[in-house]
Order: structure tokens, then sequence, then C-alpha cells
């Protein structure tokens, strides 16, 4: 079967999708950018960033429960860190995590991210970014 994580070119797509995984939240808006993660022709997850200039906000990341355990959150964090380095100036990429999602907390500690305390109920992340020049 064909994984694939691709940037989303239709807006009303990411909306669509925003909407079924992430009910009643408001929708985070035009200016982010989108990921669909898909399992053949099946879509299996959604992901945004949005490039805030001095820094990029990993705003969201969904994966359907029959598709958890495979790896997509750790891919969806590598992209979007990727697209940062690649496609913004930005020197930082933050997030936030709920204190009791434990495999997001380790997911984003093992890409390079570091914790601290933003709420009571979140914890904030931050990783810099280190650009090294292209030979």
């Amino acid at each position: 079967m064909t994984r694939s994580l691709r940037l989303c070119e239709d807006v009303q797509e990411a909306r669509d999708l925003h909407r079924l995984a992430f009910r009643g939240d408001a929708w985070p808006g035009d200016d982010h950018v989108y990921w669909i993660a898909r399992e053949g022709s099946k879509v299996v997850g959604i992901c945004s960033a949005v490039d805030e200039g001095e820094r990029v906000f990993l705003s969201r990341a969904a994966v359907t429960v029959a598709a958890q355990g495979r790896g997509w959150q750790r891919r969806m964090i590598a992209k979007r860190v990727l697209w940062a380095l690649t496609e913004t100036q930005a020197a930082e990429v933050f997030t936030y995590c709920r204190r009791d999602n434990l495999p997001s907390l380790t997911n984003l500690i093992r890409a390079g991210f570091r914790i601290h305390v933003d709420s009571p109920r979140f914890y904030g992340f931050t990783m810099p970014l280190v650009r090294r020049p292209i030979p």
C-alpha cells in the first residue's frame, strides 16, 4: 500500500477534513499550510502549520484511529519542520500538547522539541531551527 503525506492544494478539502478530525473546533485559517496523509486512496490524517515570521507554529495534527501506531504523527512533525527550514525564514518552530497526551509528548521530544510550561493543561514546545548552507 502506498503511503503519502502531501501538501493540500484545495483549501475546501482541508476545511472538510478539519471539520471531521476536530469536531467543534474553530478553523485555524486559510493562511495555514495543510498536508493530507493517505494510505492508498484513503485519507488517514491531516496536519497544518503557519508561518508567523520569526516562528512557525505547528497548529494541528490528527490521525484516524485505524491508522494510529503507524508512524504518521512522526512523519507529520518531520514534514512540517522540513517545510519550516526550507520554505520560511523562521528561527524557531513551536507547538503545544495536552499534558495527558503521552504519545504526542514522546514524538515531539524525539523530534528535538523541548518542553516549557505553558499552562496547567498544556505543555508548550519549541525547537530552534539550525540552518546550514547547502553545498
